[in-house]
């Protein structure tokens, strides 16, 4: 197979790791580039050949690299838990009336919110989170 081939493969499964979560598919490209490598540096290089090398580099890479680069760019911190969200500060995007249900932003994500306090929360009033109900935030003034 042509060089240029795997170098292809290689070039599209790097950008196709740009737009998928996980950290797993440049693994891939990183054997296919290796296999391209070969592939230029010998020619006449059998198929099986440059197989081996591709799966070689994709298995070793992905078993001794992905945990270190997954710390290293902070992609191995699980999903916060309800304990973690609660007394954290969040912000109404909306005016919610006492009692009443409306959005608030926290961590960058808009969620349900339901006010917990006695007085209306105003758009953009910071807030603490009371208690996760689901996917509801219950909210009370800070």
């Amino acid at each position: 197979m042509d060089w240029w081939i795997w170098a292809l493969a290689g070039i599209i499964l790097a950008g196709v790791e740009v737009v998928t979560p996980g950290f797993f598919i440049i693994f891939f490209s990183a054997g296919a580039l290796a296999a391209a490598g070969m592939a230029f540096v010998w020619p006449t290089s059998p198929l099986s050949g440059q197989v081996l090398v591709f799966s070689f580099v994709s298995a070793f890479s992905m078993i001794f690299f992905r945990k270190p680069m997954m710390r290293r760019f902070g992609l191995d911190k699980g999903v916060a838990s309800r304990d973690e969200i609660v007394e954290e500060s969040a912000t109404p995007i909306e005016d919610i009336p006492a009692g009443g249900a409306g959005k608030a932003e926290l961590r960058g994500t808009v969620w349900n919110a339901r006010n917990g306090g006695g007085t209306s929360l105003a758009k953009g009033q910071r807030c603490k989170v009371e208690r996760v109900d689901g996917l509801t935030l219950w909210l009370k003034p800070e």
